[in-house]
């Protein structure tokens, strides 16, 4: 049940402020304000740009595409976790050989993770992937659906990737976090590889090397997500 709960993002309208008149989502957006705490109403309105959760057969997917690179098990993190829907996804075998770490930012979303994924051994971290506290060089496999845009991340680091866009960030930052020969494997907007601007991808060829990618079909998040955003898995 907790995992039919798909994020904001492709319901951003529902926040949008009265006009001149009330907009016919006002009612709801009242409604769903006076059950959630203030903290709680910001957090979702603020997750509109990045809340588009991953459809369960594009996360199978992502599972055959690590099992035919031949993962088999280990450290797993997922950075962007929102609910749980790749941990969900995650093939048993590989699951039961797996020490699992999922990161989100949602604070509505992580309580679902941890309440979803608690009790079996993950450990779910309710914060940005910024400020989570996690190991460097550690990790066998990164895994998930990175959130994308024009805005940049809240890194206040000296990192060589701080000042790139949102989904090239969270591309160097697993890249950091990634143990030497583990797998990364994401799905990004297309503007990682169609961008003119280079310069994030010639960091990431000198500190990584692209197995494979593939472009999806403009449908492939309008079902779940609600976006015909057009999205590549590296």
């Amino acid at each position: 049940t907790l995992l039919k709960y798909c994020g904001w993002g492709g319901f951003a309208r529902l926040f949008t402020p009265d006009g001149s008149k009330r907009h016919t989502l006002a009612d709801q957006r009242d409604e769903l304000q006076s059950l959630s705490s203030e903290e709680e109403f910001i957090a979702m309105r603020s997750s509109i740009t990045s809340a588009y959760f991953t459809d369960p057969a594009v996360v199978t997917a992502l599972w055959q595409i690590v099992q035919h690179l031949g993962f088999q098990g280990g450290r797993i993190l997922e950075p962007t976790a929102g609910v749980g829907h790749f941990l969900a996804g995650m093939p048993a075998d590989l699951a039961k050989k797996s020490d699992v770490t999922a990161v989100e930012l949602d604070t509505i979303s992580a309580g679902m993770l941890e309440a979803s994924f608690g009790p079996l051994g993950v450990q779910v971290h309710a914060s940005a992937l910024e400020k989570a506290r996690l190991p460097v060089a550690f990790y066998d496999l990164v895994i998930g659906n990175v959130p994308f845009g024009d805005h940049k991340s809240l890194d206040t680091t000296s990192a060589d990737y701080a000042n790139w866009s949102i989904h090239n960030w969270a591309i160097g930052k697993s890249v950091d976090l990634v143990r030497p020969g583990g797998l990364i494997v994401l799905i990004t907007s297309r503007h990682s590889l169609d961008s003119k601007t280079d310069s994030h991808r010639k960091w990431l060829s000198a500190h990584a090397e692209l197995v494979a990618s593939y472009r999806l079909p403009t449908m492939a998040f309008k079902s779940q997500a609600n976006t015909e955003a057009v999205t590549d898995i590296v």
